[in-house]
């Protein structure tokens, strides 16, 4: 089963990445780079929640059988696209730049060029699902006789966090607040994921402290997320190293303060509001499973798909047309291709890696499996 709050984030997450590449509401086209964080802080909290679920259940970490199923959920669908793309190039006849390819193929175009804008981000994934899976067993293995060995997580994102802060100051100055490529690599937003690594350590780990937290914070833990996250969404009338990596840090921090309040919300039975909520949020919810594929295609829709339909001549030419057909047409081909290819894949692993995890997230009044997530 899976936590319906946490897709309906991933469902907004993809929802503002979607609007960050189709420029026709000057306010959305600004804040939409912002939904990459929020997959970070998802994917953070969601992944090591496998991680920490399988070591509470059997005592040990399997690196191996994580990047095993990390390896189904992730690499059919977006090496099909890879594929697609390639033979895109193929057909119209476009030379074919197979640097960039590489750079595709073996997850590095958030340092060299790549052939698509926004891959960048399953590139800071694949090198996150290696190296997080690694740390912990170090950290097993160095508190081996500890009663929990991961304590020393939260300080480890304290420093982790500060560092980035410091490189991407350095990065930011060096190229002139190009941020756009720069805040792409892995060592300048990797705080952003172990944010939710450390939300999900005093989740399973720090139980009791987590809820106390929580019964003290409920009714503002909300309104302070949003108080973090949406003025460094906001765009500001000047730019700054300071400003820009400042925000970055605040954005990931108010976005853990939306996830905590997500996992804690809970609908009253019978009331109005329930009701009428209840419905978006499972369509929100079934949009976010699939945010995967739609994240994937998305920007073959706004770059190629417009173009060819707007040579039929039967495409509606007024902006707000081609954005309705690229926004809807991003997710239809999304969820499509989710269908077609994620679903039997990830039916076959499931047959041949059947999860072990324990880790748990609630939904509505009773515990589910975590689901495993991708920005």
């Amino acid at each position: 089963m899976r936590s319906r709050q946490l897709d309906f984030l991933r469902c907004l997450a993809v929802t503002l990445v979607i609007g960050r590449h189709y420029d026709i509401l000057a306010l959305w086209h600004r804040v939409g780079w912002t939904g990459v964080d929020l997959f970070f802080v998802l994917s953070g909290f969601l992944i090591s929640g496998l991680l920490f679920g399988e070591y509470r259940s059997h005592g040990r970490i399997r690196v191996g059988r994580f990047l095993i199923r990390r390896g189904f959920k992730i690499y059919p669908a977006f090496y099909v696209f890879i594929a697609w793309s390639l033979g895109c190039y193929a057909l119209l006849g476009k030379s074919i730049p197979w640097g960039k390819f590489v750079a595709e193929t073996v997850f590095v175009q958030n340092y060299l060029p790549g052939v698509w804008t926004h891959t960048w981000s399953l590139a800071v994934e694949e090198h996150f699902y290696f190296a997080l899976p690694l740390v912990l067993l170090a950290l097993v293995r160095i508190g081996r006789n500890a009663a929990d060995p991961f304590r020393s997580i939260p300080w480890i994102y304290a420093a982790v966090a500060a560092v980035c802060f410091v490189l991407r100051m350095i990065d930011l100055g060096a190229a002139g607040l190009r941020s756009g490529a720069v805040i792409a690599k892995t060592h300048l937003v990797v705080d952003g994921l172990l944010l939710g690594v450390a939300i999900s350590y005093v989740y399973h780990f720090r139980r009791e402290a987590y809820d106390r937290f929580v019964a003290r914070t409920r009714l503002w833990l909300l309104p302070a997320g949003l108080l973090l996250a949406v003025p460094c969404a906001l765009p500001g009338t000047g730019s700054s190293g300071l400003r820009v990596t400042t925000e970055h840090l605040l954005l990931s921090l108010g976005f853990g303060a939306i996830l905590v309040s997500a996992l804690e919300w809970r609908p009253v039975p019978g009331a109005l509001a329930a009701r009428i909520l209840s419905p978006v949020l499972d369509a929100g919810a079934y949009l976010g499973r699939h945010s995967y594929s739609v994240y994937l295609w998305h920007v073959p829709m706004a770059e190629w798909g417009l173009e060819l339909l707007r040579r039929t001549g039967l495409f509606p030419g007024s902006p707000v047309g081609e954005f309705t057909v690229y926004f809807l047409g991003s997710f239809a081909i999304g969820v499509g291709m989710a269908r077609l290819i994620e679903a039997p894949v990830l039916r076959l692993r499931d047959r041949l890696f059947p999860s072990r995890s324990g880790a748990v997230v609630p939904v509505g009044d009773r515990a589910a499996a975590a689901p495993a997530v991708i920005s």
